[in-house]
């Protein structure tokens, strides 16, 4: 399973970013430029023919993964949390205020497991989320990953924590 990762950076005193890395886009765009370059320099018959169509195809999916968008940004001197999903340029925005949140939650979960039972299946898998919860209870998930990376994402959840001033929940029980 394909996973992308969100790396958390300071943008400058006031801000706080959690985001898709310009290495994660560097990446695709450059299997993308090769796919193309690939593709036109071995040719054969016209570029929107039936032999080219699998190597299109993953070069529409490299460049849109190039141009895959998705952040929070945390700005302190604004006193907005904001959420960008979609592509660069054809994004949602989600906007709320920083102050109405009470507390950052770090949580797990299994996936694939019926039940609470404690037999373990072998397509069960573990995870862990960061999530931001509000006064009135609204719990928005900022992100989610294997549990293989619960170290990294408790010091993204113990960091965005500390940057708004609110409280850390970690949820997880530390042999997880």
């Amino acid at each position: 399973m394909f996973q992308v990762r969100l790396v958390l950076r300071h943008d400058g005193g006031d801000r706080l970013v959690y985001g898709v890395s310009l290495s994660f886009r560097l990446v695709f765009l450059t299997i993308a430029a090769v796919l193309l370059f690939s593709l036109l320099s071995a040719r054969k018959g016209p570029l929107f023919g039936p032999a080219n169509a699998v190597p299109l195809v993953l070069l529409a999916i490299s460049a849109a993964a190039s141009l895959y968008n998705e952040r929070w940004l945390f700005d302190r001197s604004l006193n907005t949390i904001e959420h960008h999903l979609g592509l660069l340029g054809l994004y949602r925005r989600q906007s709320f205020e920083l102050d109405t949140l009470v507390r950052v939650e770090l949580s797990s979960f299994r996936m694939g497991q019926v039940g609470g039972g404690e037999s373990r299946r072998f397509f069960a898998r573990s995870f862990v989320s960061i999530s931001l919860v509000d006064a009135g209870g609204q719990v928005r998930k900022v992100d989610i990953a294997k549990a293989s990376r619960l170290a990294e994402m408790r010091r993204t959840a113990r960091a965005v924590a500390d940057f708004c001033g609110i409280a850390f929940d970690d949820n997880v029980e530390q042999s997880a």
